[in-house]
């Protein structure tokens, strides 16, 4: 059985830095432009919009997002966070939003 993290977040929508997010269409619309959404992508965002400014390591996230049977490597999550800052920040070189905070892993700031 794989533990999947699950929504604290209320609703299937959510809203703010100026994104809106479906989490059960997996869909991020920014600027108006609707962006597709993998499960873990959504999944991924969910996990960290739920623990808003707090830093979560790649270990609890991995485990939570991605589950304790299975093995993804830290690179994993990096490839992920990557991929959502180019839907998800305006500019994906200088993030505002998903913060990687070095030697912990990463954080969400609305």
């Amino acid at each position: 059985i794989v533990r999947r993290a699950r929504a604290a977040t209320k609703g299937a929508i959510w809203r703010g830095a100026g994104v809106e997010v479906d989490f059960d269409r997996y869909r991020l619309t920014k600027d108006g432009q609707q962006h597709a959404l993998t499960y873990l992508e959504a999944e991924l965002l969910r996990y960290l919009v739920d623990r808003p400014n707090v830093a979560v390591s790649r270990g609890e996230v991995l485990d939570a997002v991605w589950g304790e049977e299975e093995f993804p490597t830290t690179r994993t999550i990096d490839m992920h966070g990557l991929n959502l800052r180019k839907k998800l920040e305006p500019d994906p070189a200088t993030p505002r939003h998903l913060i990687t905070v070095h030697g912990v892993g990463y954080k969400f700031v609305p």
